[in-house]
């Protein structure tokens, strides 16, 4: 099948169907994006990862609001890593917290050095998983779009994310809207928009900024 861009979203598709829909993307070799945003996958994040296995051209994987949480996105990542030609991932509304992007870290440090889009908005990311995805980010050299708005990064987490890309040039589309930052956290982003002269979208709305 030469099928090359699944959506399927917001579709509240019943538990006993999904197996079946999944079972049948293993078929369509040639994907390249596949979009299952909006369906509950809590319960399903295995049986999307050996979907997802399957693909070996998969560029862009969307998972928004799909409640896959902390061991669905190692389920996922683990099958993802070896795919040479992806380019983006989106994880919005998961109720991905700390200990999700420690796994993270330690699984995949040094894996998906061509990624040049990340999602992790809505989700439960304090400073301290901030720190655990820095040290993700650290080999990711390509990455140009990061969206971690509505977590609770504060000011000590916008920091350590900043600081992976300082000097770099790389980073175009940066949100951390809704993160309470407040000012100690702007001034992290003043000083790094001397530093980032790329940078055409940023949002910090709604962080308590006076």
């Amino acid at each position: 099948m030469k099928l090359e861009v699944f959506s399927i979203m917001n579709s509240n598709i019943e538990k006993s169907q999904m197996p079946q829909i999944l079972e049948s993307l293993k078929t369509c070799s040639n994907l390249k994006v596949v979009n299952l945003s909006g369906n509950y996958l809590k319960s399903s994040s295995i049986s999307v990862a050996q979907m997802l296995k399957s693909l070996t051209f998969i560029e862009v994987v969307a998972l928004n609001n799909s409640l896959i949480g902390n061991n669905g996105i190692q389920d996922i990542l683990n099958v993802l890593k070896d795919k040479p030609y992806l380019k983006e991932l989106y994880f919005a509304g998961n109720e991905i917290g700390d200990e999700g992007m420690k796994k993270v870290n330690n699984f995949f440090a040094y894996e998906f050095k061509g990624l040049r889009a990340l999602s992790l908005v809505n989700n439960n990311i304090t400073e301290v998983g901030a720190k655990s995805l820095s040290c993700f980010l650290q080999s990711k050299t390509q990455l140009q779009y990061l969206r971690l708005g509505n977590n609770k990064l504060k000011a000590t987490g916008v920091y350590v994310i900043l600081s992976v890309f300082i000097g770099k040039g790389q980073l175009n589309d940066f949100d951390v809207g809704n993160n309470e930052i407040g000012d100690e956290g702007s001034n992290h982003i003043l000083f790094f928009l001397n530093q980032q002269h790329n940078l055409k979208y940023l949002n910090i709305k709604n962080n308590g900024i006076s």
